[in-house]
């Protein structure tokens, strides 16, 4: 690595708080779990995250700052065991099966009901999916399921019919905005009403909502998956970083969300609070305007890709909470296909850029000020660095999100930071693979149809080594004509204190169900199981991370 860029990496990691020695980043790891002297609970848990969601109706946005809260509240019919590699599981649904390609039955879990104590059916789940097959713009869930029909068959049986082969729909069903809502209580308060107190069958019931200010919960004391060990629940916004690790230091929160990498490791090292920290089901990239040139030379695009040292990145400026990623698939993908992870080649970068007549054009890149993404305009400086190593010439232009979030084609940028899901099986068809799709607009008409093709060919199969066989001739398709420029992962972060065993999900959903969420009468760090923990880390480092655990003294046997 040039001496230039790697002064620019230690720089930036040293002004987000990371000891760096040698080329990786110096970052102990303590255990996210706590030893619990006797089960426990709690009466007032206080959270605080980055901002608080502006309405609650999980079918209306899923912005992440949503996404954190609905997961309280509602419960999806299929659930995601992260544990397990994300399996799919029963959860409103005990069961299901495909009766024909068009026809997913469902068979209820009996007994559940929602926080006010009425009875969950079928009727809410024809409710709820009615609302896609409506139209209703204000709705982000509208035709998301490809459901034309639900039928009802009785009390505990329901049916999904679609337009045809979805081959998808198990895994869309796990998603926020396939939470189920109650059809008596919505039809009774209405749409707005619904938003700022809403009721599902979830672990909590909102009894307070003051948007920006606060939400409060109480437990349902009749969730079916049990009793929840936090009575109740506040959740505030807190934006600064700073100030809302003051506030669990100071004892006015019990758990601070949303935690950038740099400040994991002097947390760790106090001893005084649980991490929990995981790699979410998404990406940051860049996106490219290939409209405007030299961004429409393929050639530069791969220049640009292969000229990004992301490993280098993760383990030094992230500090190690990160991923390096293959792609735009995580390995959580139901669809994952092994491949090897994004190259570093500077040298084949300069070959292409010169087979691309590429002389030096400026490349002006957006990046989000103040930042959105985490430390994003300290890895967009070590970006550009790596640029300028190769030959590129690409000026860096901070811009406020909402203009971000304007970039058209028709804009005179050609890179803007933005971040994707990555579960392929369901990102490709949604943002990447129809002529409409959101970065695909960004591009030059007319040279997408193989690409489209493909994602459409394996929407429309339930046959699942077929789809996976689809998926990964798109992605392929989709890497070398280098739609956008994946980067790596951020891990997303929680402290809390020493008693409160937390996990965070890769879907981002504060999760408080029993066995997710526990508390105990005093908490210790202990060894972490690494097969219960796999799913907190990286794939490709679980095996490092075993072999660490292998090697390490136990305190209370003498280590240090």
């Amino acid at each position: 690595m040039p001496s230039n860029r790697r002064q620019v990496i230690q720089s930036a990691a040293a002004g987000a708080g990371l000891a760096i020695s040698g080329s990786v980043a110096v970052v102990s790891r303590v255990d996210a779990r706590q030893t619990p002297a006797s089960s426990g609970s709690i009466d007032n848990l206080r959270i605080a995250m980055s901002g608080l969601p502006p309405q609650l109706d999980p079918q209306t946005d899923t912005f992440i700052v949503m996404v954190r809260v609905y997961n309280m509240m509602f419960d999806t019919l299929i659930r995601r065991d992260w544990p397990n590699g994300g399996a799919l599981v029963p959860g409103l649904a005990t069961s299901w099966a495909q009766v024909d390609e068009s026809t997913l039955e469902l068979a209820l879990r009996p007994g559940v009901t929602f926080q006010d104590g009425s009875p969950f059916t079928a009727n809410d789940v024809k409710f709820t999916f009615d609302r896609t097959i409506q139209g209703d713009a204000r709705l982000a869930a509208s035709g998301r399921y490809g459901i034309t029909e639900t039928v009802v068959i009785d009390d505990l049986t329901v049916r999904l019919i679609t337009d045809g082969p979805r081959g998808s729909l198990l895994l869309l069903l796990t998603d926020p905005g396939a939470e189920i809502v109650p059809a008596t209580y919505f039809q009774q308060v209405g749409y707005e009403a619904f938003q700022q107190m809403p009721l599902g069958t979830g672990p909590y019931r909102v009894t307070e909502f003051v948007p920006d200010t606060r939400i409060r919960f109480a437990a349902h004391t009749g969730y079916w998956g049990g009793a929840p060990a936090a009575a109740n629940v506040e959740v505030v916004p807190i934006p600064e970083v700073s100030t809302r690790i003051a506030a669990l230091q100071n004892d006015e929160i019990d758990m601070a969300m949303d935690l950038p990498p740099d400040q994991i490791a002097e947390l760790e090292g106090s001893g005084e609070f649980a991490i929990s920290t995981v790699a979410p089901l998404n990406v940051n990239i860049l996106a490219i305007v290939g409209a405007n040139p030299p961004m429409d030379r393929k050639e530069v695009r791969q220049a640009l890709n292969l000229s990004i040292d992301r490993q280098t990145i993760v383990e030094q400026l992230l500090g190690g909470f990160g991923e390096w990623p293959t792609g735009l698939q995580s390995t959580l993908d139901p669809l994952y296909t092994e491949r090897p992870q994004l190259p570093y080649d500077p040298d084949r970068a300069r070959e292409l850029l010169t087979t691309a007549g590429y002389a030096g054009e400026e490349i002006r890149l957006a990046f989000d000020s103040p930042n959105y993404y985490p430390l994003e305009q300290e890895w967009t400086e070590v970006v550009v660095s790596g640029w300028a190593d190769v030959g590129l010439n690409v000026a860096m232009s901070p811009i406020e999100l909402n203009q971000r979030e304007a970039i058209t084609a028709q804009d005179d940028w050609h890179l803007y930071t933005a971040s994707s899901g990555n579960v392929a099986d369901v990102a490709l068809a949604q943002v990447y693979a129809t002529p409409t799709a959101e970065y695909q607009i960004l591009h030059t008409p007319g040279q997408f149809d193989v690409l489209n093709s493909l994602v459409a060919q394996a929407q429309q199969t339930v046959d699942k080594a077929q789809r996976r066989d689809l998926t990964r001739q798109a992605l392929d398709v989709l890497e070398d004509f280098v739609m956008v420029i994946p980067l790596f992962t951020i891990n997303r972060n929680t402290a809390s204190k020493p008693t409160i065993s937390f996990q965070e999900t890769p879907r981002f959903g504060v999760d408080l169900r029993p066995g997710r969420f526990t508390v105990s009468g005093r908490g210790r760090p202990i060894e972490r199981n690494p097969l219960f923990y796999a799913w907190t880390i990286s794939h490709r480092a679980l095996r490092a991370e075993m072999d660490r655990n292998a090697r390490r003294v136990p305190r209370d046997q003498g280590g240090k």
